[in-house]
């Protein structure tokens, strides 16, 4: 009987430590808040096409959190023919430091400046396509309704 309780409690303990979704990231937790209307500030029209991005370094708004080095937003088409976005801190995560940041590249990809590392971000994942990083961008949620997008952690 008590070895059946203990399978049980150790069971139960294993689960609870195997629910954790947390992804551990080089990057440290910052705030990360960002709301904007792409259809009514210009500036911002550009992320209405797809494969288009803005990056945001410097607070507009006394709101703007924009989390460790700044934030990447991306948009791309999904499958459905809609437009989505993506959203990642600019830090590199190899190097950890706020000032240096990835940068897009002509080919598409948010690159390192100082250790290389590229980072594939049209597709929302932010990976490491190559270089010596081996975690990826941190990224963040995004919530659209309407023209509004809301960047969060």
């Amino acid at each position: 009987m008590r070895n059946g309780i203990l399978m049980c409690v150790l069971l139960f303990v294993f689960v609870l430590a195997s629910c954790d979704d947390t992804t551990r990231s080089s990057i440290p937790d910052y705030l990360v808040n960002l709301e904007r209307n792409v259809f009514n500030e210009p500036n911002l029209q550009i992320l209405m096409s797809p494969g288009a991005y803005k990056e945001f370094i410097t607070p507009e708004k006394i709101t703007d959190n924009l989390g460790f080095g700044g934030l990447l937003v991306v948009s791309n088409m999904n499958d459905y023919g809609n437009l989505q976005y993506f959203a990642f801190d600019l830090a590199c995560p190899y190097e950890a430091e706020r000032e240096t940041r990835v940068t897009m590249n002509t080919q598409m990809y948010a690159e390192c400046t100082k250790c290389g590392s590229k980072f594939n971000v049209m597709y929302g994942t932010g990976t490491c396509a190559e270089g010596p990083a081996r975690e990826g961008l941190r990224r963040y949620r995004v919530s659209v309704s309407g023209y509004n997008i809301r960047v969060f952690r």
